[in-house]
């Protein structure tokens, strides 16, 4: 996607990049923009880019280990159900370089 989007954006390079569902930020990432909003529905993933930019510092043991994963994951989503979802109408989740 970034091959076919970087010349339409060079024209345009000052201006703010809006991304309406950011996902993986390959697009606004391989673009380099200087500004941007980012959205997504996805509190979580919002949440985990904000932390990025405050830099991250990650506290549990991470190795690849199928038992490990899912105990991460279950903890996950027990803690993820008790946060507000995204409801229809609601504004969607920004971060904002």
């Amino acid at each position: 996607m970034v091959p076919h989007s970087e010349p339409f954006w060079r024209e345009h390079q000052k201006r703010r990049y809006v991304e309406s569902f950011c996902g993986g930020l390959a697009v606004a990432l391989g673009l380099k923009s200087e500004r941007a909003v980012l959205n997504d529905l996805n509190p979580h993933l919002i949440n985990f880019y904000a932390q990025l930019r405050r830099g991250l510092s990650v506290k549990i043991e991470a190795r690849y280990d199928g038992k490990l994963f899912y105990a991460h994951r279950e903890r996950f989503t027990i803690n993820s159900s008790r946060m507000a979802t995204h409801k229809p109408g609601k504004r969607r989740n920004s971060f904002i370089i």
